[in-house]
């Protein structure tokens, strides 16, 4: 997901939460990790594609996805400056 955002500067960073959520939901023991790129694609994915679609985020923001009161939400953030 990230290698398609990054022409706008994007990118996609879970909180251990987020990641602990889509997990737990995503995977099945009886077909293995197969069900979580369709649970990403389905919850992730989406999320990333409204926040961005209703203009809010700038280019070379994070778009973060958390979990509050147990959904997945999607915010943009200011990337922080590595120096």
């Amino acid at each position: 997901v990230n290698k398609r955002l990054a022409d706008k500067e994007l990118e996609i960073v879970l909180t251990d939460a987020a990641k602990d959520f889509i997990v737990e939901n995503g995977f099945d023991p009886m077909y293995g990790a197969r069900p979580l790129k369709r649970y990403v694609q389905k919850t992730v994915e989406t999320l990333a594609a409204k926040l961005i679609l209703a203009g809010n985020i700038n280019t070379g923001d994070d778009i973060v996805i958390d979990l509050v009161d147990g959904k997945l939400t999607a915010r943009a953030a200011a990337r922080a400056v590595e120096g």
